[in-house]
């Protein structure tokens, strides 16, 4: 089989289970999509190495590239790692992010920085997604930790 296949099936099939999770609440961004833009946060993610093999939703009412919840695809295990996500160069957002530390690691997270992403982050850690049950599971946790997330983000 395909490698990209795979990867591009765990990320779709995440995507397809959380769609009726979010529905009507916030946009879902699907990155293998979104890796076809030109937009200069896709430009810039390109340039630093990043991959788009995730799922993720916009935080707050921060700009989705600023602050977000995703799962992300590792491309060589094919497991998943569910977290939030943190643009270092935005500085409101990113003082919002950090009023999560204590929700985060409450929740198993751990702090992480992403050159690829140039994004802090709070991930959990891997797991598998490579079935559709799996992939609802991962699906509901991430809706669980959108959920939990905006009730305990403070704007500061």
């Amino acid at each position: 089989m395909n490698k990209r296949h795979d990867i591009l099936r765990v990320c779709a099939s995440i995507r397809r289970a959380a769609n009726p999770l979010f529905a009507e609440k916030v946009e879902i961004y699907y990155g293998p999509e979104l890796e076809k833009g030109s937009g200069p946060e896709v430009l810039q993610l390109r340039r630093q190495g990043a991959h788009f093999y995730w799922v993720a939703v916009p935080l707050g009412s921060f700009p989705f590239w600023e602050l977000h919840v995703g799962a992300v695809v590792n491309p060589e295990s094919l497991r998943v790692r569910l977290g939030i996500h943190c643009l270092a160069s935005a500085r409101t957002a990113y003082d919002a992010f950090e009023s999560l530390k204590t929700f985060c690691r409450a929740q198993g997270l751990e702090a992480y920085y992403s050159p690829a992403a140039g994004e802090s982050q709070y991930v959990s850690s891997e797991r598998l997604a490579d079935a559709p049950e799996t992939a609802r599971d991962v699906a509901g946790d991430l809706f669980k930790l959108y959920d939990l997330a905006s009730k305990s983000l403070r704007i500061v």
